[in-house]
């Protein structure tokens, strides 16, 4: 599954703005520091590296704890956020981006 960033779209005072939120699962091997979005991909990479006898140690690109990555992702619009008005708050009304 890709990672997906939903959002959330608003205005406040003819600004435009967005609430962003982050979900979605991505597999990294850190051998190779190569990037996998689905499960079965990786694990269908790790038996090649273990058959081959190449699973050494971890890869020196790969990212270490505290580090800030460069990650892809998908935009979406929440659209359930755009159906329910009760999630407006104070000043805030609903922005088409799209338009």
């Amino acid at each position: 599954m890709t990672p997906a960033l939903k959002v959330k779209f608003r205005k406040r005072n003819g600004v435009p703005f967005a609430v962003e939120r982050l979900s979605g699962v991505q597999y990294r091997c850190r051998a190779c520091n190569e990037l996998f979005l689905e499960k079965e991909a990786l694990e269908r990479h790790l038996e090649s590296k273990i058959e081959n006898h190449r699973l050494n140690k971890l890869s020196a690109e790969a990212p270490q704890l505290n580090m800030n990555l460069m990650i892809k992702v998908i935009y979406i619009e929440d659209l359930l956020d755009s159906l329910k008005k009760e999630y407006l708050h104070g000043r805030d009304e609903y922005d088409n981006p799209w338009k």
